[in-house]
């Protein structure tokens, strides 16, 4: 995890108290690496051996958070930060504690191409696995050099995501029905 050094509080144009944090300086973040890659010939990749190491130390600073039940919500290759090749995740502005009892979630997290199904769907009852999706589409791009599932709107999300996975199930439509918190009027 990425260390805080400092934090002080500003007004906005708006006179709204803003909380500004500092912290530690990164030299770099993988989305800095996956550009530094598209600027090789054709057939270069990022070595195994760091894609390894940064999936790693992603996962394991992701078991610390979810022992915590803090689900990060916005992992993305901008938001995994580099020190000296050391991993650290940062932008922690959408993270949230996650109450299995109440799931009062948005499901307007993470960015669309690392975005969990679910999410798209506009579920409230989700839980780590979205974040561990993420990291799966991270890992993906950094193999490959191409996002796993470039849609630019949701539609497109879901549509690239059925082309890979296949088309839900009548089963998963019942299940995506569980995870929706009913309205009451």
């Amino acid at each position: 995890m990425i260390q805080l050094v400092d934090f002080f509080y500003s007004l906005d144009t708006k006179e709204r108290l803003i909380q500004n944090s500092v912290f530690e300086f990164c030299d770099k973040n993988l989305e800095d690496i996956l550009k530094e890659i598209e600027k090789q010939p054709p057939g270069s990749f990022i070595p195994l051996a760091d894609v390894k190491r940064y999936t790693k130390e992603i996962l394991n600073g992701l078991h610390q958070m979810h022992q915590l039940k803090i689900v990060h919500r916005d992992l993305k290759p901008e938001n995994i930060l580099l020190k000296n090749g050391e991993v650290k995740i940062c932008d922690f502005g959408s993270s949230k504690f996650i109450d299995e009892k109440t799931f009062k979630n948005t499901p307007y997290v993470v960015s669309r191409y690392y975005r969990a199904p679910e999410l798209i769907l506009a579920t409230n009852k989700y839980c780590e696995a979205i974040d561990i999706w993420a990291v799966g589409c991270i890992l993906f791009e950094l193999l490959t050099r191409t996002p796993l599932f470039p849609g630019d709107t949701e539609g497109l999300q879901i549509l690239e995501q059925s082309c890979v996975l296949g088309t839900p199930t009548e089963e998963d439509f019942k299940k995506l029905g569980e995870l929706v918190e009913p309205k009451v009027l």
